[in-house]
């Protein structure tokens, strides 16, 4: 589970900015294999604004990170 970007700064947050959310969630995956050795494929799981960000993130995983295997979604 993690915050959006912009959660607990001064000014308004990208909480329900779906491509933001899509985009976080990403970048979470990108960052996990500049860490360790995990596979290219993902799948997203999220409730509450954790769906809304893992259905965004599902939309746009082909085109944002093309070097990613977007195997499914479950909200």
């Amino acid at each position: 589970v993690t915050d959006y970007p912009g959660v607990g700064t001064p000014g308004e947050a990208s909480l329900l900015d779906g491509p933001s959310e899509g985009r976080a969630l990403i970048d979470i995956v990108l960052a996990a294999r500049q860490l360790a050795l995990v596979s290219s494929d993902w799948a997203a799981l999220g409730y509450s604004l954790g769906g809304h960000a893992s259905l965004f993130a599902a939309t746009m995983a082909q085109d944002y990170a093309p070097s990613l295997h977007h195997v499914g979604t479950i909200t």
